[in-house]
């Protein structure tokens, strides 16, 4: 019996003006290329900040300048997650202070200039938010701009002289959706001060100069690396519907809710979705929102009175949802299958077609143009991460599967046992053990430890062992093709009284995935979700129906235990598949859906939460990254079954 997965593998998103660009201009590209490298950022140095140099710019609510405006610089907390950010302006020198921080305002035409009145810690992440103003049609403290800078650089604090930053609504929509993993609201950006969540951050951060140029405050078409479609119709929609509020005067409510386009955005775009928990303070935090719930309210966000006139290029049909999607091509894509993410971000690719790839954080191509080839390699499949962001690829083609290994550093293969079975996926224990199961046939398979490099033992283990997951303690749980169960399997051995039933029925277990618990997630051949407990108790009423009619493809889980699954449906007739990208949270024996998306790409097979907040599809000829869509997750998934985090499913 084969797996819905297997059969197919078989087939075969109004410029301001703008002075003094180059500085800052040069500043990006250096910090851009640096991570496009694949390097990590540093943890933030302890080192004393240094008196910052001129940072000027306007802000504009659509096309007309706002006057009178807050603006604030503000660095990414990173004493923890939730926590408020921190307020980089000097009030003794800017002379304006309020409970937000010490802020400069905008003059009639807009403008700002902050000159000297900041100082910001080499590698933190800082970002301007502006407050408040008048775009117009009088005082609106409903209004919120950001624009993100980036990393406070090692020295003079971003340049001598810094170009005009346009701050709008485009700029807006696109620090919100970067940063959205990190984000709590406008003012309350932050994370833990680990190594791999400053990294994280730092990739976010960066991220943005994907969507937007901040010297014109308008969307791109194309990423930085040059190999990447911008969603540019959906950046400029989102950008009219914040501008539908801005350009208003201000309204009071509660406890008066008056009929306007801003009234009907700031209390839609709640915290929690759906209406749930509070409303936005203002247009900033309603698309930070908006970015974490994009399958809500789309139609009322899309129907916003005088919302589709402030910027033109926008979106000519209400969309299925407000997802911002990064799609990367080229590199020698054509059969992406499986994905997996290592410690600095960049995103390894599994390709049937014979070739792994890797990208950086920013979607540039890391493996060159035509990927990382070596003679092994044979319809590869499942990838996995060692400690040293080694990636790994299990060879599914052929009678005998291999695995090959490619150097973190130059892409060197540089092992390559076999394993003498059909494999499809595999994954690393906290020693550094590469675990493979493998099928011979409907009824038996071969369990492989691999060490160094190399077949350190073999085991018989019965029911056609497929896909796998290794918890905290070393146990390894793995799906069965042939009777649809989960077993726990020790030192090579099934532990008793496994295998489990998953209560799928007559479906399989397609995927595994481990929450923060340590808690057993699979996704059902038939889209259907189950989960057990460490101790082998099914979850209360699970199975979970998803969609009918439609196969499990992928599953995967983020930071805050959200679950996210790929599944398609075939359709005979045609010799077509449909596919649906879903999101649920679990609570007290419940599976609630969070939103439904429809992914890019004619054919899709994998997914992946980065340390950033991004969610990754393999889709064929294509890699796709939806935009701040999940909670920063620690990546390798190995690396969360070790210290400093030492519980699967870990924020960073």
């Amino acid at each position: 019996m084969f797996s819905a997965h297997t059969n197919k593998q078989s087939f075969v998103k109004g410029a301001v003006p703008v002075t003094l660009r180059s500085a800052v201009a040069f500043l990006t590209f250096a910090l851009l290329t640096f991570l496009m490298l694949g390097c990590t950022l540093p943890v933030a140095s302890p080192t004393s900040p240094a008196q910052g140099l001129a940072i000027r710019g306007s802000v504009h609510g659509g096309q007309q300048p706002v006057a009178g405006a807050h603006v604030y610089l503000f660095a990414a907390n990173t004493t923890g997650y939730g926590s408020a950010s921190v307020s980089l302006l000097n009030s003794a020198s800017t002379g304006n202070s309020d409970s937000t921080g010490a802020y400069v305002l905008t003059g009639s035409d807009g403008s700002f200039s902050i000159s000297g009145d900041y100082s910001c810690s080499p590698n933190t992440q800082v970002y301007l938010y502006a407050s408040g103003g008048n775009p117009g049609a009088g005082a609106n403290s409903h209004d919120g701009f950001l624009a993100v800078l980036g990393n406070c650089p090692n020295s003079d604090n971003f340049a001598t002289a810094t170009p005009s930053i346009a701050m709008n609504e485009v700029t807006t929509v696109a620090a919100a959706y970067a940063i959205a993993g990190y984000a709590t609201d406008a003012t309350h950006v932050s994370s833990s001060g680990t190594a791999l969540a400053q990294t994280g951050i730092g990739n976010a951060f960066a991220n943005a100069a994907n969507l937007v140029d901040i010297s014109t405050g308008t969307a791109r078409t194309t990423t930085l690396g040059g190999n990447g479609t911008v969603p540019t119709a959906t950046i400029y929609t989102l950008a009219n519907i914040l501008a539908a509020c801005v350009n208003t005067a201000d309204q009071t409510f509660p406890p008066n809710f008056p009929s306007s386009a801003c009234y009907s955005l700031i209390t839609s775009a709640s915290s929690q979705g759906n209406g749930r928990g509070g409303y936005a303070a203002d247009t900033a935090t309603a698309a930070i929102n908006i970015a974490h719930y994009p399958a809500d309210r789309v139609s009322t966000y899309y129907n916003l009175p005088n919302g589709n006139t402030a910027f033109g290029g926008g979106l000519t049909t209400q969309p299925s949802d407000f997802t911002l999607t990064l799609v990367f091509s080229g590199g020698g894509i054509s059969a992406a299958r499986h994905l997996a993410v290592d410690g600095a971000g960049n995103v390894w690719v599994s390709d049937y077609s014979a070739l792994v790839e890797k990208l950086s954080p920013l979607g540039a191509f890391l493996s060159g143009s035509g990927g990382y080839t070596d003679s092994s390699l044979n319809g590869p499949a499942g990838m996995a991460i060692d400690a040293s962001g080694n990636g790994w690829v299990v060879n599914s083609g052929g009678g005998n599967s291999t695995v090959t290994g490619f150097s973190s550093t130059n892409g060197a293969e540089f092992a390559n046992p076999s394993l003498s079975a059909f494999g499809q996926y595999m994954a690393f224990d906290t020693s550094g053990n590469l675990w493979a199961p493998n099928s011979r046939s409907s009824n038996d398979g071969v369990l492989a430890e691999i060490t160094g490099g190399s077949v350190a033992h073999t085991y018989n283990i019965a029911n056609q062992p497929s896909s796998i997951v290794i918890d905290p303690s070393n146990n390894l749980w793995i799906g069965n093709i042939n009777n649809g169960k989960v077993s726990k399997v020790s030192g090579g051995s099934v532990q008793s009284p496994s295998p489990y039933s998953m209560n799928f029925g007559s479906a399989i277990p397609e995927e595994l995935a481990l929450d923060s618990s340590g808690d057993i997630w699979a996704l059902g051949s038939d889209a259907s979700i189950s989960a057990i407990s460490s101790s082998g108790t099914v979850f209360t009423n699970a199975p979970y129906n998803t969609g009918t009619g439609l196969s499990g493809e992928a599953i995967a889980l983020d930071g805050a235990n959200t679950i996210y699954t790929l599944n398609e449906l075939f359709n005979f007739m045609n010799f077509s598949f449909t596919y649906q990208l879903s999101q649920f949270t679990y609570s007290s024996g419940a599976l609630t859906a969070v939103g439904s998306f429809v992914p890019p790409g004619d054919q899709v097979y994998d997914l992946a939460v980065d340390g950033s907040g991004n969610l990754w599809v393999a889709a064929e000829d294509q890699v796709d990254e939806i935009v701040g869509l999940a909670t920063p997750v620690v990546t390798p998934v190995a690396a969360n079954l070790v210290a400093p985090y030492s519980a699967a499913a870990s924020k960073p």
